[in-house]
């Protein structure tokens, strides 16, 4: 029976208006009687294009099947399917689903870095009054140390 192998170059999740490929592997597969197909479930008539049969070193025969599709908002979260039957074995499937994340808006970017420059200035602010503290402390140690003295 064939091994399948799907994947999505780059990998999922991926940015939001991407050129994505999908790929399907159908490999090591004797005999070479074998249909293969890829689809995307969200889209009638999506369908991947199937190169043509290969001969391994071995004796085994591969398919790939690849489909290339746009990661639109639309397509977040859809389902590909590859399917191979072959000779008089089982449907062998396996699927996959692409997933998409939106860039920051400049707005969000901005307002993400002015919470990290604020978190900054708090930080600061607390180490120069604990440092301000601590030299009075030293100040106060001083001038007790000079009376007892006297």
């Amino acid at each position: 029976p064939p091994k399948i192998h799907l994947k999505m170059i780059p990998p999922s999740p991926v940015q939001l208006n991407t050129s994505v490929m999908v790929i399907c592997d159908a490999e090591n597969f004797y005999p070479g009687d074998a249909a293969m197909g890829l689809f995307a479930r969200d889209a009638p008539g999506g369908k991947g294009m199937v190169a043509p049969q290969t001969l391994n070193p071995d004796g085994t025969y591969s398919y790939k099947s690849f489909m290339e599709v746009m990661a639109t908002e639309d397509r977040n979260a859809s389902i590909f399917l590859c399917q191979v039957k072959h000779d008089s074995q089982p449907l062998v499937n396996e699927t996959t689903r692409l997933f998409i994340t939106r860039p920051l808006k400049k707005s969000e970017n901005s307002q993400q870095q002015s919470t990290i420059v604020l978190c900054i200035a708090l930080f600061l602010s607390k180490v120069a009054v604990l440092f301000i503290f601590y030299l009075f402390l030293i100040n106060v140690y001083r001038h007790h140390r000079t009376r007892s003295h006297s």
